[in-house]
C-alpha cells in the first residue's frame, strides 16, 4: 500500500471540500454536547436512573459519529451525500455498529491482558471492522473475521500509515487548534482511502461477493430461452418428410 499516493489522493478530495466535510460534524457535535448536557443533569437529578438514562444517551451520541462515515464514505468516492445518509446509516446499522464495537473492544481487552502488543496487533487486524459493518451487510464476528482477512500482511503498513500524521498532530496545538480544521478532515479522508485501496488489493468483501451471486443467479433464471431460428433447407426437408407429412 503506498502509503504517498494515499495521503496525496486525500489531500485532493478534500480540497475545496472542507465545508462539505465539517457541516455535518459541527451538527453531530451540536446534538452530542446537548444530548451530554441533558444526560449530565438527569445523572444528578434522578441518580441511577438518570445515570443509566445518561448512559445510553452518551452511546447513541457514539453512533450517530459512528454513522458519520457513511457520509465521508460516499462524499470521498464522489457520490451524492447529505445528512439522510447519516440518519438511515443509523436507523439501519446501529445494532450492527454497537454489537461490532462491543465485541472489537472485548476482543482488544482480552488479547491485552496477555500482553501490550498482542492487544495492539489484535487491534491493527479488527481496524477496518466497523468500515465493513457499513459498507457491506456483514456486522459482528463476520466484520471483524472480514477485517482480519484484509489486513493479513497489512497490518505493519496500516500501522506505519497511522504513524506518518504524528508530525501534524503534533503541529496543530501550537497553531491554536486551527490546523485541525484542515487536519481531521484530511485524516478521516485519508482512512477511507486506505479501506478502498486495501479493497481493491484483497478482494471483494464477502457480503458483496453473495449480493453478485444472487443477481447473476437471478439472471439465468428470468432469462427466457430465444426460439430457435429453422433455416430454409431445414423447412423444405420436413416438408418432403413423408413421416412428418403423415401426422
Amino acid at each position: 500500500m503506498d502509503r504517498v499516493e494515499i495521503k496525496s489522493l486525500a489531500k485532493e478530495k478534500i480540497k475545496g471540500n472542507l465545508w462539505n466535510i465539517w457541516w455535518p460534524l459541527l451538527v453531530i457535535c451540536l446534538i452530542s454536547g446537548l444530548a451530554g448536557s441533558i444526560g449530565g443533569a438527569l445523572s444528578n437529578s434522578l441518580g441511577t436512573i438518570g445515570a443509566i438514562i445518561s448512559s445510553l444517551i452518551s452511546i447513541a451520541a457514539s453512533l450517530l459519529g459512528a454513522s458519520y462515515t457513511a457520509y465521508l464514505m460516499k462524499l470521498t468516492r464522489g457520490e451524492e451525500a447529505d445528512f439522510n445518509t447519516i440518519i438511515d446509516c443509523l436507523k439501519n446499522k446501529w445494532l450492527q455498529l454497537l454489537i461490532t464495537s462491543l465485541l472489537v473492544a472485548i476482543y482488544v481487552f482480552l488479547w491485552s491482558m496477555l500482553f501490550v502488543i498482542p492487544g495492539i496487533i489484535k487491534g491493527l487486524a479488527y481496524s477496518m471492522a466497523l468500515l465493513i459493518v457499513i459498507d457491506t451487510d456483514l456486522s459482528g464476528n463476520d466484520a471483524i473475521r472480514e477485517s482480519m482477512r484484509m489486513m493479513d500482511g497489512y497490518k505493519w503498513n496500516y500501522f506505519v500509515f497511522q504513524l506518518s500524521f504524528i508530525g501534524w498532530i503534533l503541529l496543530a496545538p501550537l497553531t491554536f487548534g486551527l490546523l485541525y480544521i484542515w487536519l481531521l478532515p484530511y485524516m478521516m479522508t485519508a482512512e477511507i482511502l486506505y479501506y478502498d485501496k486495501l479493497r481493491e488489493k484483497t478482494g471483494t468483501p464477502v457480503a458483496a461477493k453473495v449480493e453478485e451471486t444472487e443477481v447473476k443467479e437471478e439472471a439465468v433464471v428470468t432469462t427466457e430461452p430465444e426460439p430457435v431460428a429453422t433455416s430454409e433447407s431445414e423447412k423444405a426437408e420436413e416438408d418432403n418428410d413423408p413421416i412428418s407429412n403423415n401426422k
